[in-house]
């Protein structure tokens, strides 16, 4: 187990760095929409990247190592009914997955229905101008009551917290994707939003109406937001999927 954290963690980073690359790449050479002030855009994104930093610390540090204690009982069960269950890893790793992104859904939308947590979450959906670094744009405390969170639900099924870190790997690509200034053909943003949530549907998420915002939670799948209710599509044929 060991080993397949090791890998999980390593296979992180690589997610990371190399999709940030990529993203200020694709977005320079096609964007979505063409940047009118190179200095204020390069300015916000350097006030995004050390707020990201600091998101980081408060949530991995202080709540993830010194609350719940991560670095020594990350392998723990939990203790709901799904610890007697010896399931295989493979099994393991898509239940946790599944828990964890329908945690978010569910997470997401309680940041937008309590007024004190959209305080919290308003500082995501502040940034005048939506890019790949918008993706890091995150209160510290949002982010640690996502730690928590997601540590009570795992908890709370019997599965052990490591198993975050597979939906993590599936959610980067998908956030990077979402947030970034990139044009995607509408062909390609319609068969993702059939599975996932695709840009075309982020996009709706971040418009700045309030019956607007309050669709597309899915931070993953959009089976989610189909599930219940809160799919929206585009009405704008440019912006279609």
């Amino acid at each position: 187990m060991e080993s397949l954290l090791q890998a999980l963690r390593h296979a992180y980073f690589v997610a990371v760095g190399g999709g940030f690359v990529f993203a200020f790449v694709a977005e320079a050479l096609v964007p979505r929409d063409p940047v009118q002030d190179e200095g204020r855009h390069t300015r916000r994104v350097f006030r995004n990247l050390p707020l990201a930093v600091l998101t980081r610390l408060v949530a991995g540090v202080g709540v993830g190592i010194w609350i719940l204690g991560l670095d020594t009982h990350l392998f723990d069960p939990g203790w709901g009914p799904l610890q007697r269950l010896s399931l295989p890893l493979p099994a393991l790793v898509a239940v946790g997955v599944i828990a964890v992104d329908l945690g978010q859904y569910v997470f997401h939308r309680l940041m937008h229905r309590n007024r004190w947590l959209w305080m919290v979450h308003a500082v995501h959906h502040s940034d005048p101008h939506m890019d790949v670094s918008t993706t890091l744009r995150f209160h510290p405390i949002e982010n640690a009551l996502n730690l928590l969170w997601k540590a009570g639900l795992l908890g709370l099924l019997g599965l052990p917290m490591w198993l975050v870190a597979p939906q993590t790997l599936l959610m980067i690509p998908v956030a990077l994707l979402q947030h970034a200034n990139v044009l995607l053909p509408s062909s390609v943003d319609r068969a993702l939003s059939r599975v996932i949530a695709a840009p075309c549907l982020h996009r709706i998420h971040h418009l700045p109406l309030a019956a607007k915002n309050n669709a597309n939670f899915g931070e993953v799948f959009s089976v989610w937001d189909r599930l219940f209710g809160t799919l929206q599509f585009p009405t704008r044929s440019t912006d279609s999927c």
